[in-house]
């Protein structure tokens, strides 16, 4: 039972490959990988686009949390110069909280632009692998229909040269003209050696019946001077 089973497997697995080759167009996958890849690519290039346009955002942050920390600088000062040192501590302590985003803002942009350079380096790779792709493509194709004409011319001459081959009619009826010609050829060689014997046995000795009625007569000639 398990052989069986395993053997109807094989075939539905054999059938299911068989279809699967039918099915199979090189040149058309070929060309859906390619949109595919570059389907990938644009939307690689707007997740790039997103990344810069937030880095751009940190940035004008950053240059907000830079004036602030100038500005609580000069409060500072002020309210120093004035002794008024619970607004200088605040003063300070809000310049302290300007420079702890900065901090955050830098790191945070620093991190961006290292994926964005990276982003930017596997995008040019990808850009360049499919433009090899299409190049690639499009030779690859002409030699597969260069390939197939090959493949078909071949595939006519051995059929032609097969005895399956049209053609091979053609081949039987020339054998069979030949063979006729030949048998009449020699039936009339033949024909014509009976002929020119019976022309010379003729001319020269005559003919049998002929032989016979003259030797009749001479007999007879000789007993009729035997009774005279």
């Amino acid at each position: 039972m398990a052989s069986i089973i395993r053997a109807i497997s094989n075939w539905f697995r054999a059938k299911r490959d068989a279809a699967a080759d039918v099915l199979a167009d090189p040149a058309r996958d070929s060309k859906f990988a390619i949109e595919d890849s570059k389907a990938k690519v644009a939307e690689f290039t707007a997740k790039l686009a997103k990344l810069a346009a937030e880095t751009h955002r940190l940035e004008r942050e950053r240059e907000v949390a830079a004036t602030d920390i100038a500005k609580w600088q000069r409060i500072a000062e002020k309210a120093a110069a004035a002794d008024q040192v619970d607004d200088a501590r605040s003063a300070l302590q809000n310049k302290a909280e300007a420079g702890r985003r900065d901090t955050t803002l830098a790191d945070e942009i620093v991190r961006n632009e290292e994926v964005t350079a990276k982003m930017r380096e596997q995008l040019v790779q990808a850009r360049a692998k499919i433009a090899q792709a299409e190049s690639n493509r499009v030779r690859l194709i002409a030699r597969l229909e260069g390939a197939k004409v090959r493949q078909e011319l071949a595939k006519a001459r051995t059929e032609f040269n097969s005895d399956a081959s049209p053609l091979a009619a053609l081949d039987d009826l020339q054998r069979t003209v030949d063979t006729v010609e030949s048998e009449a050829d020699a039936w009339e060689d033949i024909a014509g050696t009976d002929s020119k014997d019976k022309d010379l046995e003729k001319k020269y000795e005559g003919s049998k019946d002929d032989a016979k009625v003259e030797a009749e007569l001479a007999a007879l000639m000789e007993n009729r001077q035997k009774e005279a």
